[in-house]
């Protein structure tokens, strides 16, 4: 058993489904099939979104392989160099833990895979997906927990959010490593009273919805405050 372990980043199904399939290289758990132009690379799992149910699909997949045969579903099957071909049944079960299973819509803990059986005449077979195992996510997935983040001021008195400080909610209009821009306006709405009293700085905060304090990995940023009378 191989356990995987996901670096702390920011993933949407297609590219943490990206990852796994480097890790399935780096650990050779794949197989090519395929001649010339149309060869490609087979993972044993694979995850997709379904928008007509708001889920996520994981789909795993087996094949049995007998040395003796040379032709497996009409193309030829290789596996990765240095991997020796053996007679038997390859299968693939897989394991979220640490909260991973329930942001994609699985539970946490429990094991994902199958067993595949030889049920065709011919000596080896590798059917995709005749013999992929799909998996629909039993409740709704939560790959992205985080849709704002809440911008605060050791100045400001607001008295309608739990945070005091709160100045302004930053919608999340870009993907990962793009810039956001904000432009509010001068309505009552962008406007806060400061609170009475001295002060040597202005000190500026970001959190997540959640009120958690975020770490800003980009020196790079222009921040506008007016201060009226």
């Amino acid at each position: 058993m191989t356990k995987i372990t996901i670096p702390d980043g920011y993933y949407d199904v297609e590219t943490l489904n990206e990852f796994l399939q480097n890790i399935f290289i780096l650990n050779s758990c794949y197989v090519t099939i395929g001649s010339g132009d149309s060869l490609q690379n087979v993972y044993f799992a694979e995850l997709k979104t379904v928008p007509n149910s708001y889920g996520i699909t994981m789909n795993l997949y087996g094949f049995i392989y007998n040395s003796s045969y040379k032709q497996i579903s009409e193309s030829p099957l290789h596996f990765p160099t240095g991997v020796p071909m053996t007679t038997g049944i390859y299968t693939f079960k897989i394991t979220f833990y640490n909260g991973l299973g329930t942001l994609l819509g699985f539970p946490d803990n429990q094991s994902y895979g199958g067993v595949i059986s030889n049920t065709d005449s011919s000596p080896i077979i590798f059917k995709t997906p005749a013999y992929g195992i799909p998996y629909l996510s039993p409740f709704t997935p939560c790959i992205n927990p985080v849709n704002c983040y809440i911008m605060a001021c050791n100045l400001i008195s607001n008295k309608f959010s739990s945070l005091p400080t709160t100045m302004f909610s930053i919608p999340l209009t870009a993907t990962f490593g793009g810039l956001i821009s904000v432009s509010p306006t001068l309505t009552s709405e962008y406007l806060h009273d400061i609170k009475g009293g001295s002060y040597s700085a202005i000190e500026i905060s970001f959190y997540d919805q959640n009120l958690n304090l975020l770490q800003l990995q980009d020196s790079q940023v222009l921040i506008l405050l007016c201060l009226m009378e």
